[in-house]
């Protein structure tokens, strides 16, 4: 119970000391009163203490009011009242200096020319970022006509195993209607489509065996006169012919 008390009584004198109202009083009050602190401290004795302040720090009745009450709570006022506004006006002042510098010094070195030697040094380096970027590109460049040599390769084989495998071309006009399912899947991708799609959209999910086996299902389609194949200046596309249309249809319908 007892500590509750002095927690209670703990908090609440903390909380008048951090009002400004009390503690600018107090801290005003100590600086005009700085003869009365200086003689309760001193080293003399009670009674000599006592009359010093009696007879030197508050000799009348009027300075105890005045020094005691009067001009700390002056200075209170003003601190609270008067200080925002000198304060306000004293950091706007001190801003407006400080952008007013930076704006000169910005304008000074916009308008200082470089001279011929960083002027130079400012080419070399452009030179230099610009032949690394060159190299970048160069780079690039390469393996993507290595990407593109190694594709062509790989079609070149794919179209050698698919014409290994299938003896003969089948008769335009005896079509087999006997598709596997990832053929279908062609099919079927072409028909949604409208019938013609780029090549790099079929390949684009396709990776490893699923690419082989993708081109080879393409070959044979091909073969087979269900789909055709055109290169253009943007790619390849893909076209889904008359026999590959029915064979669409069919399919839709049975889905």
């Amino acid at each position: 119970m007892l500590d509750e008390i002095l927690k209670s009584t703990k908090q609440s004198l903390i909380d008048r000391l951090s009002s400004p109202i009390l503690g600018g009083f107090a801290v005003s009050w100590c600086v005009l009163n700085y003869r009365f602190i200086a003689a309760l401290f001193s080293k003399d004795s009670v009674k000599e203490t006592l009359e010093l302040i009696d007879g030197v720090v508050f000799p009348t009745t009027w300075s105890w009011v005045s020094r005691g009450i009067i001009e700390p709570l002056v200075a209170v006022a003003i601190y609270i009242f008067l200080y925002p506004y000198a304060a306000r006006f004293v950091y706007g002042y001190l801003r407006k200096q400080q952008q007013a510098q930076l704006s000169l010094r910005h304008k000074i070195d916009m308008d200082t020319l470089l001279t011929v030697e960083e002027s130079n040094n400012l080419r070399a380096d452009i030179n230099e970022r610009i032949g690394e970027y060159q190299s970048r590109i160069n780079l690039k460049n390469a393996d993507i006509e290595a990407l593109r040599s190694e594709l062509a390769t790989l079609r070149v084989e794919n179209a050698a195993l698919v014409k290994s495998t299938v003896k003969e071309p089948p008769n335009p006009t005896v079509r087999n209607s006997e598709l596997s399912d990832s053929q279908g899947m062609i099919i079927d991708f072409l028909g949604d489509k409208g019938g013609v799609a780029d090549e790099e959209d079929l390949f684009r999910n396709a990776e490893g065996g699923k690419l082989v086996q993708l081109e080879m299902d393409m070959e044979e389609l091909r073969i087979k006169r269900y789909i055709s194949r055109e290169e253009k200046t943007y790619g390849v596309t893909c076209k889904l012919e008359q026999a590959g249309r029915k064979i669409y249809v069919k399919r839709k319908s049975l889905r």
